[in-house]
């Protein structure tokens, strides 16, 4: 499904990028993304690893200073780990989730004239969070007052949601073809992360819990107009 996501979005951005005045953009950086907190555990939100992040980009320009364009925009895996204790016992919550986006979004050059320049990016689209199945494990400390060590594994679930992003640039142009995106920085909103609580129960329905899911991302790369 990822490759698939991605080849769809690769091909939409170089058929859009054979026409004139238009830039591929490549950039890569560092997320911080927000404290999750599952309705089913303690009260205690915790942060996930910080990703890394990689965006693929093309903007058309439409006026002297506005673009339009599309980003694939992906958030490598990153883990979710957490220890908390209940009923006696210390669980250790860990789960793997990966975020693909596609947006489409408009671009805003405030001194496109000089080879310092500033713009401003605000994109709207689709996000697809990948939740991988959550275990969770009772502290080996606790086994001697349990039958062995069970291991609990909630089920992770793919969800798509509607998904924003708003930010800006900082560039330095090298010649008529080629810009450097110094440094970047975008906020961006991206649904929930949904895990579906297990149970042996063959005819109880299972819980969904969510969780929010943002993101502040730091990033530099390239841009190449064609």
């Amino acid at each position: 499904m990822k490759s698939k996501c991605f080849f769809i979005s690769v091909m939409l951005l170089f058929t859009l990028s054979s026409y004139a005045n238009s830039y591929v953009g490549l950039d890569y950086g560092l997320a911080r993304l927000n404290k999750f907190l599952y309705e089913n555990e303690d009260n205690t939100p915790t942060r996930p690893s910080n990703p890394l992040f990689f965006r693929l980009s093309i903007k058309s320009q439409i006026d002297d200073d506005f673009y339009i364009g599309l980003s694939f925009d992906k958030f490598h895996s990153y883990k979710y780990e957490k220890g908390y204790a209940d009923r006696g016992f210390v669980f250790l919550v860990k789960q793997k989730i990966a975020t693909s986006s596609l947006f489409l979004n408009i671009v805003y050059d405030f001194c496109s004239h000089l080879r310092i320049n500033c713009c401003a990016n605000l994109g709207t689209g689709i996000a697809t969070n990948k939740a991988g199945n959550r275990s969770l494990d009772i502290n080996k400390k606790d086994c001697l007052i349990t039958e062995g060590c069970p291991t609990v594994h909630d089920i992770g679930a793919v969800v798509k949601n509607f998904a924003w992003n708003l930010g800006g640039d900082i560039t330095y142009k090298i010649n008529k073809k080629l810009t450097f995106n110094l440094l970047g920085y975008r906020y961006y909103s991206l649904g929930t992360v949904s895990t579906k609580l297990a149970t042996n129960s063959k005819t109880s329905k299972s819980s969904i819990f969510h969780s929010k899911l943002t993101a502040h991302v730091v990033s530099s790369g390239m841009t190449i107009r064609f």
